[in-house]
């Protein structure tokens, strides 16, 4: 459903531009008044409140990107295409007493639609899609999947403001899950570079 309503405002946007195009026939067009190529990668430390023990470290760190079209709207651009990240926290058990366990993990992949609009360097973003949840822990150099969580799969959703700067860009997002996956929801810092 979230998938449908982005899908619908991608396209309500692409009528406004063909009808604001139809005002300015007589107008040469410009290269950035037209549809072009858009896309972003991004590096991004986490915070990840709800995982682990009291005295687990809640840090995280994330990839990601989106690639799709951007369309210029008067003084507004908007993008929208698929979004992949892959986001993974840790916590090392080797010096907790009374066990065997070196270390846990949680690792999200996170695949669906992101829509973003700019305007004078400030960015919104919001996507929404499938997630593919895998948590276990590492006994003796082995890893050991928890129950019913090797790529489990849920739902996700992101929203967030960020700056642009050239063909750079720094975004502060939250990402929150369905079902028990809300346990990795998470805030991030996405910095990285535009296409």
């Amino acid at each position: 459903m979230k998938i449908r309503l982005l899908l619908l405002s991608f396209f309500i946007v692409l009528i406004f531009h063909a009808l604001g195009c139809g005002n300015r026939a007589n107008a040469k067009p410009k290269d950035n008044d037209i549809p072009q190529f858009a896309g972003n990668f991004y590096f991004a430390p986490q915070t990840w409140p709800n995982v682990g023990n009291g005295s687990d470290t809640k840090f995280g760190l994330g990839l990601g990107g989106m690639f799709g079209l951007k369309m210029p709207l008067g003084d507004t651009t908007t993008s929208i295409g698929p979004h992949i990240g892959i986001s993974h926290w840790s916590a090392d058990y080797s010096k907790k007493s009374g066990g065997a366990t070196d270390s846990v993990f949680v690792e999200m992949v996170d695949l669906g639609m992101e829509f973003q609009i700019e305007y004078e360097n400030v960015q919104m973003i919001i996507g929404a899609g499938g997630t593919q949840l895998s948590s276990g822990m590492i006994i003796g150099g082995k890893t050991q999947m928890y129950p019913g969580l090797d790529k489990a799969q849920y739902q996700y959703t992101a929203a967030g403001l960020g700056f642009k700067m050239e063909n750079y860009y720094i975004a502060v997002v939250a990402v929150s899950y369905s079902g028990y996956a809300h346990y990795a929801d998470r805030m991030e810092i996405r910095g990285g570079m535009t296409l």
